[in-house]
């Protein structure tokens, strides 16, 4: 009984080590794969500061078709940048897999470009009864947003306004009470810095009448 279990062990273990030869082998290549050097590898050039890593979008095209990474290759190397905004010296390795052998090396540069936020500000415009700053000071709230993305712009928030108005760093605005009626401005901009492109100024218009 005890000479047919092991008989039946070694069988088990025989087909088990069988397999895991066979899919191995499979995953690396087969013996008729087909090699990956001249395959056309693209790649995106460029993007914008996001105060993120950028990690490089890669296509692998051979003959017109696109192979999928995991499947038909694997990469290795330099694909993911620091998260500043400069140029980046990239270099990757594809390798073929299952269907596919060989490699091929890819060099590049990747630029991650100065954010330029474009602002929206709202409210766009302010009107206040002149009656209602007999009895105090109003308050109003400035909300900027990049209107490409609709989150609050990167970099810093800059606000100017006349002066007899009264505006904090978080876009708190303040009518006096007694304010003369009139038309005063306030102005909001994105100062600028290594990875954010300094915009122009919005101008939001206060009319008191």
């Amino acid at each position: 009984m005890k000479a047919k279990l092991k008989r039946i062990f070694v069988f088990t273990l025989t087909l088990m080590m069988l397999f895991c030869s066979f899919t191995f082998v499979e995953a690396a290549s087969s013996p008729d794969a087909v090699s990956i050097k001249k395959a056309k590898v693209t790649y995106s050039k460029s993007g914008y500061y996001t105060g993120e890593k950028h990690t490089v979008k890669i296509k692998v095209t051979l003959d017109g078709e696109t192979l999928q990474e995991g499947v038909d290759y694997v990469v290795s190397g330099n694909i993911t940048t620091a998260s500043k905004a400069k140029s980046y010296k990239m270099k990757v390795v594809i390798e073929g897999i299952g269907h596919y052998k060989g490699s091929l090396t890819k060099k590049f540069t990747y630029k991650i470009k100065k954010d330029k936020a474009t602002l929206v500000v709202s409210p766009s415009s302010i009107k206040v009864s002149y009656a209602d700053l007999q009895n105090g000071s109003v308050t109003v709230q400035l909300t900027v947003k990049d209107k490409k993305t609709g989150t609050t712009p990167l970099g810093t928030l800059r606000f100017k306004c006349s002066s007899k108005l009264k505006v904090s760093s978080g876009g708190l605005g303040t009518i006096p009470q007694g304010l003369k009626k009139g038309t005063y401005k306030v102005k909001v901009a994105v100062k600028g810095n290594s990875n954010v492109a300094g915009t122009g100024w919005r101008v939001v218009k206060v009319v008191v009448g």
